[in-house]
C-alpha cells in the first residue's frame, strides 16, 4: 500500500493509498448518524474556517491510530508551514510514524476543497483534488497522482489515476469526539481496494476506511490540537 499521503490519503490518515472509485459504496454507515441540530461537537465554532477542510495553522496536530490485521498503530501529523495568497493556502505537513520515519506532503487548501500537490519526491501537477467542495453530493471526478519513492525505490514518477464520489455530511463519531464530517468515497484503477474518507471543516480527515476483499483497515482521529493562530503570517481565529 502506498503511505498515507499518497493518492487519496490527502488527508493526512492512514497507509491507506492505493486509488479509489466513483462507484464505490459507502463504508460504515452503521457506525453514523444524519447531522442534527442539538448535536454537540468536539472542535469549537469559534476560529474554525468552515469552508476550508483542512488545518491551516502552523503547529495544528493530529493523532491518528490505524487499526488492521497487522495490529494498532499511530501517526502524528503537524503543520509546519502555511502560505496564502487570494484564498488559497499551501499548507506543508510532516508525518511521523511511530519509528519517528518523517514524510512530507504539501496541499493546497481553498473553499473548493483539497488539492494535494506532493508527498516525498512526487510531484503532482497539476495538484491532484482529493476533495471537491461546491458540487452536489454524487458528483464523481478523477485525478492523477503519482506515488512517492519507497525503501526500494519503487515509485516517484509512477502515476495512478484515482476515482472519487462526494457523499454527504454526516455525523461521525471518533476518539477525539464527534464532528460533522463529509464523506469522500473512492477507488483506484484496479477497482481494489476502496476507501471512504471523512473531512471534517478546520480538522481534515477524521476517519479512514479501507477495505480489500474480507479485510478492512479503520484509521480515527485520536487527538486534535488547534495551531497558534497568531504565528506570524498565519491566518487569525474568527472574532
Amino acid at each position: 500500500m502506498r503511505g498515507m499521503f499518497g493518492g487519496v490519503v490527502a488527508g493526512l490518515s492512514l497507509a491507506a493509498a492505493v486509488g479509489c472509485s466513483c462507484s464505490a459504496p459507502p463504508f460504515g454507515e452503521g457506525s453514523l448518524e444524519l447531522l442534527a441540530p442539538s448535536d454537540t461537537f468536539a472542535v469549537p465554532e469559534a476560529g474554525v474556517k468552515k469552508e476550508l477542510y483542512f488545518p491551516t495553522i502552523v503547529g495544528a496536530k493530529k493523532v491518528m491510530e490505524h487499526q488492521g490485521p497487522g495490529g494498532t498503530s499511530e501517526t502524528t501529523e503537524t503543520v509546519t508551514q502555511v502560505e496564502e495568497k487570494d484564498g488559497m493556502y499551501t499548507v506543508t505537513v510532516e508525518r511521523e510514524n511511530m519509528r519517528k520515519e518523517l514524510t512530507t506532503a504539501v496541499y493546497r487548501v481553498s473553499a473548493r476543497g483539497v488539492f494535494l500537490v506532493s508527498v516525498g519526491d512526487a510531484v503532482n501537477d497539476p495538484p491532484a483534488a482529493v476533495l471537491k467542495r461546491g458540487v452536489k453530493v454524487g458528483y464523481t471526478w478523477a485525478s492523477q497522482e503519482k506515488m512517492p519513492t519507497v525503501a526500494n525505490g519503487i515509485g516517484g514518477r509512477t502515476s495512478k489515476w484515482t476515482y472519487y464520489t462526494l457523499g454527504p455530511e454526516e455525523v461521525v463519531e471518533v476518539p477525539a469526539g464527534r464532528f460533522r464530517a463529509v464523506r469522500v468515497d473512492a477507488v483506484g484503477d484496479q477497482r481494489v481496494p476502496r476507501f471512504s474518507y471523512w473531512y471534517a471543516a478546520g480538522v481534515g480527515v477524521v476517519k479512514t476506511e479501507t477495505q480489500m476483499g474480507d479485510t478492512t483497515w479503520v484509521s480515527t482521529l485520536k487527538s486534535f490540537t488547534p495551531g497558534n493562530s497568531e504565528t506570524p503570517g498565519e491566518p487569525k481565529n474568527d472574532k
